[in-house]
């Protein structure tokens, strides 16, 4: 975590040294860290609905059991944990094997998940929503519904109300 994030994390009293975790605790937690897991979560995933709906499982996991963690650091481990056990227990029970990457990447990956700070976050999301807002309308739909809704190929130029070449044709301009 930056020394920022850390500074903001601590103005709300989630100090990673003290002992016990208040609701109130957690909740902010979950608020500030938000992207951050629900991005982890879409990588094993594939779908941003879905990846919501699994966080706010895991979110409302971890306030009711607010007395089972020691501390913040706690709180943190047992979040990434059960964001991907969930995930992937999600992918089992709807008998969805495709995932962008196996366990083994996932291991890899963390760390560096864990390290990106709320603030860098933020700064990415800001650079990302000024790109799409370069974007035509039906330039920023083709990404709404191909990145947000999942969708691909004849689903995707269906949604759209065009042929399927020509939806390939606008992604790709959109790409460049």
């Amino acid at each position: 975590m930056s020394d920022n994030a850390e500074n903001k994390v601590g103005q709300k009293g989630l100090e990673e040294g003290t002992i016990g975790v208040q609701e109130e605790q957690i909740l902010s937690l979950i608020f500030q860290y938000r992207i951050k897991y629900i991005s982890y979560i879409r990588s094993i995933i594939c779908d941003y609905h879905l990846s919501e709906d699994v966080y706010q499982s895991v979110s409302l996991e971890a306030i009711r059991s607010a007395d089972k963690f020691q501390n913040i650091k706690h709180l943190q481990q047992w979040l990434w944990v059960a964001c991907r056990t969930r995930a992937l227990n999600v992918l089992r029970e709807q008998n969805k094997p495709v995932r962008v990457f196996d366990n083994e990447m996932l291991d890899i990956m963390q760390p560096f998940w864990e390290a990106r700070s709320a603030y860098e976050q933020h700064e990415i999301f800001s650079y990302l929503e000024k790109c799409l807002g370069r974007l035509s309308a039906y330039a920023r739909e083709i990404i709404h519904f191909r990145y947000r809704e999942n969708l691909t190929g004849q689903k995707l130029a269906d949604a759209l109300g065009r042929k399927c070449e020509s939806v390939y044709v606008a992604l790709s301009r959109v790409h460049r």
